[in-house]
């Protein structure tokens, strides 16, 4: 099976009920991005499909411009999540390599630190 990878950006303005679209994403092919949202920009860890590396990237709404930032120190995972409050992003859970993950991180701009959260989070 051949997947098609997409790139593009959009901005809903819901009292236009419009759609604008913005600046793509610089990767080529990236697999199973995690995204969150500060108070001033946009953030996306993404996979690169073809070496397996994250990468962090920023959005920066006011310029409509993408700039690669430190890179997530956590492992490549599908199905995490990401979330974003305040000035923090948080990143956690999915799967790595068939495991199961249970970390969390807390990513902080403008020092680009991701630190992980104390765990396990989850246990059964």
């Amino acid at each position: 099976m051949r997947l098609t990878y997409y790139k593009d950006l959009w901005s809903y303005d819901p009292a236009a009920n419009t759609w604008t679209r913005k600046q793509d994403h610089p990767n080529e092919a990236t697999t199973a991005p995690l995204g969150f949202g500060t108070t001033d920009r946009g953030y996306m860890i993404t996979r690169e499909a073809t070496t397996g590396l994250t990468t962090t990237w920023a959005y920066e709404p006011v310029a409509n411009s993408w700039s690669k930032v430190a890179a997530f120190p956590g492992k490549a995972r599908d199905g995490g999540l990401a979330v974003g409050v305040g000035g923090t992003g948080y990143i956690g859970t999915g799967a790595a390599d068939r495991q199961a993950l249970n970390d969390w991180w807390s990513y902080v701009p403008p020092a680009q630190i991701a630190v992980p959260l104390p765990g396990p989070i989850l246990t059964r």
